[in-house]
């Protein structure tokens, strides 16, 4: 039967987690998987992406995770390796993640949320999580975007809409716009 990882478009889960095995890798792997050619991709895939990219366990523990995703919260690989998503994410709290995680068990979201930097300073994020099960391990493969700068964006234009909608409202004449 068809395995959740191989509808996902994967052809084999244990290849997903033997490509996984990287100099990034929070969780030591055997020397022989560090040389297939499927690992190389995944390495090169990850390393190059400006995306972060991160594995969560069922309880939000911190799994995998590429440079960008250390870079964007100021943490080092030997400090991440007990960073769980609690840690790191400043809209709710552990439990909540964990009983989001729970109800997400088998299927895709998207969604923003806000990321909370080593430094302690937040930014806002667009999460793409999808729950996928590896060797009967039930994991979340998560990509995560700061969407800080149209969130700004976003906020100025509903500031100049509204802005304009008060100055038509107060004018007491009409106003035209003629297309010459």
């Amino acid at each position: 039967s068809e395995s959740k990882a191989e509808t996902a478009g994967c052809r084999d889960g244990q290849e997903v987690m033997e490509q996984m095995n990287s100099e990034h890798r929070l969780r030591p792997q055997p020397a022989a998987l560090e040389n297939t050619a499927g690992a190389v991709r995944w390495k090169t895939l990850l390393e190059m992406s400006t995306d972060s990219i991160h594995i969560l366990d069922l309880n939000g523990d911190l799994l995998e995770a590429n440079p960008a995703f250390l870079r964007g919260l100021g943490y080092s690989a030997a400090e991440a390796k007990s960073l769980n998503v609690a840690d790191w994410d400043a809209q709710w709290t552990r439990e909540q993640l964990r009983e989001g995680l729970r109800s997400m068990l088998d299927r895709s979201e998207v969604f923003e949320t806000r990321h909370r930097r080593k430094d302690g300073s937040i930014f806002d994020v667009e999460a793409s999580v999808t729950a996928v099960r590896i060797e009967d391990q039930p994991l979340f493969f998560c990509i995560t975007r700061d969407i800080t700068e149209r969130k700004r964006a976003e906020a100025e234009r509903l500031r100049l809409s509204t802005q304009l909608q008060l100055l038509l409202e107060s004018t007491g004449e009409g106003i035209y716009g003629l297309n010459l």
